[in-house]
């Protein structure tokens, strides 16, 4: 997977994640319901916590992407199907001549 893809923070990692873990630590949320809620509950959150459920976050995230694209289906086996349609038409043919002969 090309890594520009994994990265969701523009620039630098590290600077990235600084700057995400600082808006986080200044409340810069709008005034919002549901950002008021979420500023709050990060609040509860111990500061140096906060680094290791953001990796748990990213790792439980790309556990699930992976988990999803092994469940795509390729097209099914089509040889029954194929099997079936040889063999009625051979009867068709058997009959024809059948049929002519008589």
């Amino acid at each position: 997977m090309n890594k520009d893809t994994d990265n969701i923070l523009p620039g630098d990692a590290d600077a990235g994640k600084e700057k995400l873990l600082q808006e986080l630590k200044d409340h810069s949320f709008a005034e919002e319901d549901f950002e008021k809620d979420a500023s709050e509950g990060l609040a509860d959150v111990p500061a140096l916590k906060v680094p290791l459920i953001v990796e748990q976050l990213n790792a439980h995230l790309h556990h699930q992407l992976k988990k999803k694209k092994g469940k795509r289906k390729g097209i099914p086996d089509q040889s029954f199907i194929i099997i079936t349609v040889i063999i009625v038409l051979l009867l068709i043919v058997v009959a024809w001549v059948v049929i002519r002969k008589m």
